[in-house]
């Protein structure tokens, strides 16, 4: 995955959209999303606790409690990406 023209506009706007590339792993994010929401971890924070939809949650720290996230964090490119 070449990101050089990613790597110059975030050097030069402090910024940049990645757009598209974690598109293979959202079936995997969304599966630990649903697991985090099912055992939340200690951190974990029901900003929306009278709602059955529209739901606002946060939690931290979860990506080596949660097999779906860990899959993702050690196995994504999101590791390689950060550390350009």
């Amino acid at each position: 995955m070449d990101l050089t023209k990613e790597q110059v506009a975030f050097s030069k706007n402090g910024v940049v959209v990645l757009r598209g590339v974690f598109n293979d792993w959202m079936d995997c994010l969304r599966e630990g999303v649903k697991l985090n929401e099912q055992f939340p971890g200690p951190d974990f924070r029901n900003y929306t606790p009278d709602h059955t939809t529209g739901k606002f949650w946060g939690d931290f720290c979860n990506w080596q409690r949660l097999a779906p996230y860990r899959h993702f964090i050690e196995n994504s490119p999101i590791a390689p990406i950060g550390k350009m």
